[in-house]
């Protein structure tokens, strides 16, 4: 299962996770609901994930995030990281967005940051750079900047939230600069438990069988249902063979190749039919 989120006021909440980094690698899948390009009101902002609050007045209340602008002016999806001072920033930013992506139709993007480079990648085969990446990244701690999936709070300036589904999010804070390798194994839909596992911090598979949301990875970032984002089909991943996992879920899915849609024996991974 996925979680599917309304463009109005659903997000899953952590805590104060994932700022002040040396480097950042995020992996998500992702729908899109609707593609009508708006005007200039939050709700034509989609944040897919983020550290902080999506204040509309200003960028200093957030560390970094992943958004769909899909205002007519704009049209584009970003990968945006603030500095150490909060009084700059750099983002990656893929244009003309709508016309690369299908209404209700599964994508894989990776965004990754280290300082000296900040490229974001998107299963469409798009991908764009940062010319002048920020070297060192804010730093948020006010009670309402924590981590989140889909948008950004409950005041009135923090309603940027998704317009359809989400699902196996990761997040990576050592490894170095993924690779080309590593990178085209995320776009292709294997999970990141397959892909640098020791460089990953958390995974929220987000299978909608618990509140709040599970992390994976020791210690565990649970994530809190605000607004009870509702449960959706899961996309197509490649997991680990079922005697790799321990969660009870995920097992049930894997443990063989899925061809043509009838699932057949492998000693590899399985792929889990969304």
């Amino acid at each position: 299962m996925a979680r599917h989120f309304d463009n109005v006021n659903q997000y899953l909440n952590g805590g104060d996770y994932y700022d002040a980094l040396s480097e950042l690698c995020v992996v998500a899948h992702f729908k899109v609901a609707d593609l009508t390009l708006g005007s200039s009101t939050d709700t034509d902002i989609l944040t897919l994930v983020l550290k902080g609050s999506v204040s509309a007045s200003s960028f200093s209340f957030y560390a970094w995030n992943i958004n769909y602008d899909r205002r007519s002016s704009s049209d584009k999806l970003k990968f945006v990281v603030i500095n150490n001072a909060q009084l700059g920033y750099s983002e990656a930013q893929i244009p003309s967005f709508s016309a690369k992506i299908s209404v209700d139709t599964w994508y894989v993007v990776v965004a990754a940051w280290d300082g000296t480079a900040q490229t974001l990648w998107v299963s469409t085969g798009d991908s764009a750079s940062a010319g002048s990446p920020v070297a060192d990244m804010a730093r948020q701690v006010a009670a309402d900047e924590g981590f989140k999936i889909s948008g950004g709070g409950d005041s009135a300036g923090d309603k940027r939230v998704w317009d359809g589904d989400i699902a196996e999010v990761a997040i990576y804070t050592s490894g170095g600069f993924p690779s080309q390798g590593e990178v085209d194994a995320w776009l292709s839909g294997v999970s990141p438990l397959l892909v640098r596992p020791s460089g990953l911090a958390s995974y929220w598979p987000l299978l909608g069988y618990a509140s709040p949301e599970r992390d994976l990875m020791s210690p565990g970032r649970p994530l809190t249902l605000a607004h009870s984002p509702a449960v959706a089909a899961h996309p197509p991943v490649w997991y680990p063979r079922r005697a790799q996992i321990i969660v009870p879920q995920l097992a049930a899915a894997a443990g063989g190749r899925l061809i043509g849609g009838k699932l057949t024996r492998s000693n590899l991974f399985g792929r889990l039919a969304g």
